[in-house]
């Protein structure tokens, strides 16, 4: 078997809807490896696996730097 990496990134920007400005942006990046098999469909169903783990693991980064960024405010006072 061969191996492969699959990278998935994404960019995000929070808006205050009040003022229509940036408060917080950012970028996230996953990089997960996966088999490239003879079979297709193993090779398919790999893949897929790999994309869906770097989804999930760009949305826990967003999630936490959200949080992170609501916690900042909380804190503040605001």
């Amino acid at each position: 078997a061969t191996r492969a990496n699959l990278i998935v990134a994404a960019q995000f920007m929070l808006h205050e809807i009040a003022t229509n400005q940036i408060v917080l942006r950012g970028k996230a990046q996953s990089t997960n490896s996966y088999n490239i098999l003879t079979s297709q469909f193993a090779t398919t169903s790999s893949e897929l696996n790999a994309r869906k783990r770097g989804l999930r693991e760009i949305s826990e980064d967003i999630r936490t730097r959200l949080g992170i960024y609501f916690a900042g405010l909380a804190s503040a006072g605001a």
